[in-house]
């Protein structure tokens, strides 16, 4: 005999599912907020120092972030992003089926997409994980010729990018929306850019015509 009715009991799984949506965007916003306001001078669990805490989420959000940048470098900037993508899923779907798949594969996303940024130079830090597999990588002169190079950014692109699809926890259609969007985004980009030339050039043209 069930204690409670079906439907109720179905009303309270999804506010907590909501609930856990709500609590994963404040802690997307508190992560994101301590690694964008992250200073090694900070006290954390690997400097011991009696300065005052400059990040602006406390001294928890300086060992986070210093864990974060440690870890995974400046890429770590991709987490709260992928912590909204699951509020998401809980808040409007209320299912996150694959849950400890998407955990579990978080941290080979972020060092995927890390080698990736270290190979290419796109940011400063990329952790010393990424740090320690491109030294091998040199070691094993992989990136002897530019076809190995462009090889090795390929597969690390596409490791990346399979990481990324299981880690979102998004489904087939949610990714197709996602990439219309990208590329409506990205074709009125250029439509704009070409205005903004053809205004531009048109100018050009009219008043170098006056001056003769």
């Amino acid at each position: 005999m069930k204690l409670l009715p079906e439907t109720f009991q179905k009303f309270i799984l999804n506010r907590l599912l909501e609930l856990s949506g709500v609590l994963l965007i404040f802690i997307s916003c508190f992560v994101f907020l301590s690694i964008l306001s992250f200073s090694p001078l900070d006290p954390n669990i690997n400097n011991l120092t009696f300065l005052e805490t400059s990040n602006l989420t406390g001294s928890l959000g300086a060992n986070v972030s210093d864990i974060l940048i440690q870890l995974f470098g400046y890429p770590s900037f991709l987490f709260p992003l992928i912590l909204c993508t699951w509020s998401y899923r809980l808040i409007f779907q209320k299912s996150l089926p694959l849950f400890m798949l998407n955990i579990f594969l978080t941290p080979f996303f972020l060092i995927s997409i890390s080698l990736l940024s270290n190979i290419l130079g796109l940011v400063t830090l990329n952790g010393f994980i990424s740090d320690e597999i491109v030294k091998l990588i040199f070691e094993m002169n992989l990136l002897s010729t530019n076809f190995n190079f462009y090889l090795v950014v390929i597969c690390s692109f596409l490791i990346s990018f399979v990481f990324l699809f299981f880690t979102m926890g998004l489904s087939k259609s949610e990714w197709i929306i996602i990439f219309n969007s990208i590329l409506k985004f990205i074709l009125k980009l250029f439509s704009l850019t070409y205005i903004i030339f053809s205004s531009v050039s048109s100018r050009i043209f009219t008043k170098y015509s006056k001056s003769k």
